[in-house]
């Protein structure tokens, strides 16, 4: 079942041990694990949090995990707890429906779940002060890259996050190994932008992007309409920014993202 989730279980104890002291969590923080799987990061995350006074809430999809994850949980502490269900849906409401403050999240993804994590995220009202994810090292040397090398997720989570990778993990680290090799990937999030400028933010990247191959100023011109603009006022507001019509998406950085976001938008 687990396969089919695509997902590989972390058996080496000095990386997993790695991951959990790299949290970031202090006294009074919830720490939310994605996918405890068999708990092998689960122990070490409750060492963790118990050190420091926090509480460790679990998401886990699959129902074949539930009683071994839920057994450890509730051996130490009454404040843990088990949520039964899928982490795309679960994570949007879990901040505001347990009344948490200060949170942190911390999991090993499989591929296929992370995009969807990180636009959930960046739609949180209130987001997690870091996040501390066990993903692809191909996906992960994405996530981190600067201009000229810019891409659509690195652009987007530098909207609410400050990233970086911490650790490189062999595949020999996993059972059953996987095809490639992964990476510790940590995302510290500040609070540059309000959550209205992340969303103009987010629909800015998605349109100078949506033809990576094309310039900015093409990618917008074939959203003219539905940004209730003319080719002339897209030119116009390119050159007020220092941005050359023949620039493409990938060379811009959130600065530069965020003043064209806003003009497109009209927002001040």
């Amino acid at each position: 079942m687990r396969q089919k989730l695509g997902q590989h279980f972390l058996k080496n104890k000095e990386t997993l041990s790695f991951i959990a002291l790299h949290t970031n969590i202090k006294k009074g923080d919830t720490l939310i694990e994605i996918g405890p799987g068999h708990g092998e990061l689960t122990n070490f995350l409750i060492s963790e949090t118990q050190k420091c006074g926090a509480s460790l809430y679990c998401i886990e999809k699959d129902t074949t995990f539930f009683e071994n994850i839920e057994k450890l949980l509730t051996s130490k502490t009454q404040k843990n707890k088990l949520f039964r269900g899928d982490v795309r849906e679960i994570l949007p409401t879990l901040p505001k429906s347990e009344k948490i403050n200060n949170y942190a999240l911390v999991g090993n993804i499989p591929y296929y779940l992370t995009s969807f994590l990180f636009r959930i995220i960046s739609e949180l009202p209130e987001k997690p002060h870091t996040i501390t994810l066990l993903i692809q090292k191909e996906v992960a040397e994405r996530l981190v890259q600067k201009p000229p090398k810019q891409n659509l997720l690195s652009m987007i989570i530098s909207s609410f996050a400050d990233a970086k990778i911490i650790k490189r993990v062999s595949r020999g680290q996993f059972s059953p190994p996987p095809k490639v090799d992964s990476a510790v990937i940590q995302l510290v999030t500040h609070n540059r932008y309000t959550q209205k400028e992340i969303d103009i933010y987010i629909k800015t990247v998605k349109i100078a992007f949506s033809q990576p191959r094309k310039t900015i100023y093409n990618n917008i011109r074939d959203k003219k309409n539905e940004l209730d603009t003319s080719e002339k006022e897209i030119a116009s507001i390119l050159l007020t920014l220092g941005i050359k019509e023949n620039a493409r998406a990938q060379t811009l950085d959130k600065k530069n993202m965020m003043a064209l976001a806003k003009m497109l938008y009209n927002e001040k």
